[in-house]
């Protein structure tokens, strides 16, 4: 039996920022390595930095391109402290990218600030990291809908942990979680309220299920991603939300 991810993502400006024309501060990266190893990135810039979108597509390139590096040190990890230690690595790195990044545009790191969620899964288990708010939800074969890392209550009252944070890699929210995984979805905040039931951080099956359903089925992933994207800009979401939005949908499929 072989398997093989199917990956559907959007990154949409919300309407506020559309009003203020604010550039979409959301951004997304993935890749799979290999036939079996999938890992993205899903990070949302913060509103009030003026170069938040610089920070956020940086920091998903970067930290997806370091997992990448570091490929053959995923073999040897077994245990949640591992992991924190292998993610602890990634997420300092990507800090000094950005760093960098802000030296070079002589501005305070402050101003390219951006959340940052990561994930590695694949046949076998996902591991997920998490600085800031959004959230990593995943359904497994029994069909249940399970959430991962989630925002803590400081960040549902919105005292959001971003990487340029002086305490971003002490507050790294890290989930182990061994089984086989059907489908994932990543998420920053502007579909909190809507996905998830707060500030608990429970995941919403109802919004979930058709969404899983609809990349199992789905054959034609630039359909899929086209109706994606259409789905976080109808009335249905953004009359309960002005925010960026993004949405990472993975499903693995075994043929």
């Amino acid at each position: 039996m072989s398997t093989e991810w199917k990956v559907a993502a959007a990154s949409v400006q919300g309407t506020s920022h559309i009003k203020r024309t604010q550039p979409c501060q959301d951004a997304h990266h993935w890749v799979v390595l290999g036939e079996t190893t999938f890992v993205a990135a899903v990070a949302d810039g913060a509103g009030s930095a003026s170069l938040s979108e610089v920070g956020s597509s940086l920091a998903v390139e970067t930290a997806v391109e370091a997992i990448a590096d570091r490929q053959e040190r995923l073999k040897n990890l077994q245990t949640e402290a591992q992991w924190l230690d292998f993610f602890h690595d990634v997420y300092e790195l990507t800090l000094k990218v950005l760093e960098t990044q802000a030296d070079e545009m002589t501005v305070d790191k402050r101003e390219l600030s951006t959340t940052l969620i990561l994930t590695v899964a694949t046949p076998d288990f996902i591991v997920t990291a998490q600085i800031g708010d959004g959230a990593v939800v995943i359904r497994d074969t029994e069909l249940q809908v399970k959430g991962l890392t989630n925002p803590n209550v400081e960040e549902f009252l919105e005292f959001t942990t971003f990487l340029t944070s002086p305490t971003a890699l002490d507050s790294i929210q890290i989930e182990f979680w061994k089984g086989r995984v059907t489908q994932v979805a990543m998420f920053s905040d502007g579909l909190q309220l809507i996905a998830l039931k707060m500030p608990e951080g429970i995941p919403h099956a109802p919004f979930f299920v058709p969404l899983f359903q609809a990349i199992s089925q789905e054959t034609d992933m630039d359909e899929l991603n086209r109706s994606l994207t259409a789905f976080l800009v109808s009335d249905r979401v953004t009359s309960r939300t002005d925010d960026d939005i993004t949405l990472l949908l993975a499903n693995l499929c075994h043929t």
